[in-house]
């Protein structure tokens, strides 16, 4: 599966229709059947429709 390309391939997408896709493309590299461990999971941090980088993201953390 190859994440960061389907990132720049949806990235003009509505985060709904990203999350489909990306529930397919993990859904084929398991062969069309469920994941084998019941604790697959998908976590996205999605930063909203803005282009380039966020004020916050050069800003080091607490």
């Amino acid at each position: 599966m190859d994440l960061p390309g389907l990132l720049r391939k949806t990235a003009a997408e509505h985060p709904r229709e990203v999350v489909r896709v990306l529930v397919g493309a993990v859904a084929d590299a398991c062969g069309g059947r469920p994941p084998r461990d019941d604790a697959t999971v998908l976590c996205l941090d999605w930063h909203g429709p803005h282009s380039g980088v966020s004020p916050t993201a050069s800003q080091p953390g607490p």
